[in-house]
């Protein structure tokens, strides 16, 4: 099974080790002509290993586990450790035996060898020591592996923060053994030289001249510093007790991914959350994701017009749920200057299949006028599934522009559609809502302005854009967003919003790329013009339509020539509100 890694945190820190040639040889067979460039800064790696962190002092449960999984993804070479690996500081023997069977049951599916090394929480006692001693053998050792020496160290020997004389002897012999430029990685858990342990120090004395690095952990937080000359690391945690604030502060679960090479060693961590297996998203799965996704993002209400007069006003807070599992539905509505809402929270569990359909009242304080689209009513959104493996959740803010709606009336003289804008009664001229993209590039109302509008017949809704613009420019090579080109957003109140993206070519013919959702037979004509464009839009209204829309316009912005992808994306209405909300009306007669 091939794996996708995504790398939430990279920390590469490469140390040269020797003198030698750095050419990397290759195997790979090129033909005259293949554009490719030859490594030649690094050398073949020899080998890849990971490096686990506390798993106690804390234990949050089930996290070791999910670890375990996520370095079988990654295959590596052997996987080694820095202490801490079982809760400890008992004499119940019968609990240490359970605590080591659990873990001796986990670093079994681990796909590759692992080594042991131990903590104060698995030496924590004579008791403890003896059945280490029993159950793994020696408290520390050494081995080789294709040319490179790893000394494990236990800084616990006799005493906790204690190497012993028998302990140093025993380096002094190993590097009897080595060349003195033979790479040698040390594991062991307390950062010993941070109290200058006699021991540990003696240990350091021994390695003065040689390529040595220190990993370390015991501090459930990451440290990285150079001593002595050489990459000393304090690793962070793998379920071990962890405030968990983030990469930022050194506070993560985390592997350290060691590649070693013939002359240099390269460590990167690897943030456990952020470790996926190739089957990160099926074809199923996809479609589980968008189903939630739809009923996640599928709060609505009822558009209200309440009187300036009125104290109190009504609206209808709406939420299908469309995927085939229950949820759990949090909304919590922040305060608000001039209004309170009522009900102002709710948590419920939707069916599969089922609608949420909440009455919401919302009462203008005293002394304060209903809020205008700019003060929307703010709500907290949580939705998560229940039952199920690795349920999905998603949070999120809804802005409800509920105070703000416009009219769209129903005539009887309808435009013709040749994209002139000649029967509209068109507004004036606005400057985009909002800004997008790099919104830098928009330098004001010359550089690019907009206006539109809307009208309907008994069963069509008409809308009209005009875009005035100083540059306007084309590439055929291009999509829509990447030059002067605009979509329409619209939401009828379906499933999901049709969204319409066009350009007009300099021959006036039409490109149309984006193409979504839009109801059967609906028209489109747009006409391009010195300075700008105009378009008309007929769609037909749903057999079901409730009487209120939602649109947005988004107009595409690319003056730099040079560089056509860093336009502004500008938006109709100010994007807080998503769509602008509109409801029909009859012309009067």
């Amino acid at each position: 099974m091939r794996t996708v890694v995504l790398i939430f945190l990279g920390l590469i820190i490469g140390w040269s080790l020797a003198g030698q040639d750095t050419g990397r040889t290759s195997d790979f067979q090129v033909p005259a002509g293949v554009p490719w460039k030859a490594a030649s800064d690094y050398p073949e790696p020899l080998f890849r290993f990971a490096t686990i962190g506390d798993l106690t002092g804390g234990y949050r449960r089930e996290a070791f586990p999910q670890i375990v999984e996520r370095i079988g993804w990654l295959r590596p070479d052997f996987v080694m450790s820095v202490g801490d690996l079982i809760e400890g500081y008992t004499y119940d023997e019968e609990q240490i035996g359970r605590w080591w069977e659990q873990f001796d049951s986990w670093v079994q599916d681990f796909p590759a060898p692992f080594f042991y090394v131990p903590g104060n929480h698995d030496l924590s006692n004579d008791l403890m020591t003896r059945l280490w001693e029993e159950r793994h053998g020696s408290t520390y050792y050494s081995f080789r592996h294709r040319g490179v020496t790893f000394l494990v160290l236990n800084t616990e020997d006799g005493a906790p923060s204690h190497i012993s004389e028998e302990q140093v002897t025993f380096v002094q012999d190993v590097l009897a053994t080595i060349p003195e430029q033979e790479q040698i990685l040390l594991f062991f858990h307390k950062p010993l030289w941070q109290s200058n342990e006699p021991g540990f120090l003696a240990i350091e004395n021994m390695l003065a001249g040689r390529p040595y690095t220190v990993f370390a952990g015991h501090q459930h937080r990451y440290s990285y510093r150079v001593r002595k000359g050489r990459p000393y690391f304090v690793l962070a945690t793998c379920g071990g007790g962890n405030a968990l604030r983030g990469a930022e502060f050194g506070e993560l679960d985390h592997l350290a991914w060691v590649t070693v090479y013939p002359d240099t060693l390269v460590v990167t961590n690897l943030e456990t959350e952020g470790i996926y297996p190739d089957t990160l998203l099926t074809q199923n799965k996809r479609a589980r994701v968008g189903a939630f996704s739809a009923t996640a993002e599928g709060l609505l209400h009822e558009p209200i017009f309440p009187e300036a007069s009125a104290r109190d006003t009504k609206t209808l807070l709406t939420l299908p749920n469309r995927t085939s599992r229950p949820i759990k539905v949090h909304l919590y509505a922040r305060q608000h200057d001039a209004v309170r809402v009522y009900p102002g929270s709710i948590d419920t569990v939707l069916a599969a299949g089922s609608i949420l359909s909440l009455p919401i009242k919302l009462s203008r304080l005293p002394g304060q006028e209903w809020p205008s689209a700019s003060q929307p009513v703010q709500w907290k959104v949580e939705v998560q599934e229940l039952n199920g493996d690795n349920p999905l959740l998603r949070t999120y803010s809804y802005f409800m522009p509920c105070l703000y709606a416009l009219s769209c009336l129903r005539s009887a003289q309808l435009p013709t559609l040749d994209g002139k804008l000649d029967e509209w009664d068109m507004p004036e001229w606005v400057s985009p809502g909002e800004l997008g993209y790099y919104p830098d590039t928009w330098t004001g109302p010359d550089d690019l302005q907009m206006a539109a509008q809307v009208q309907a017949s008994a069963d069509t809704l008409y809308l009209a854009l005009k875009v005035r613009d100083d540059h306007f420019y084309f590439d055929s090579y291009r999509n829509s967003w990447e030059q002067d080109a605009a979509e329409l957003i619209l939401n009828l109140g379906e499933e999901r919003a049709a969204v319409l993206g066009f350009i007009i070519r300099e021959n006036q013919e039409l490109l149309v790329d984006k193409e979504q959702h839009l109801p059967k037979g609906y028209r489109l004509s747009a006409c391009r013009m010195d300075g700008g464009m105009t378009a008309e839009i007929a769609i037909p209204f749903p057999k079901e339509f409730g009487g209120s829309f939602q649109l947005q316009w988004v107009v595409y912005d690319h003056d730099q020539r040079e560089d056509p992808y860093k336009g502004t994306k500008a938006w109709l209405f100010p994007n807080y509100q998503r769509y602008q909300t509109y409801h029909l009306q009859d012309a009067e007669k």
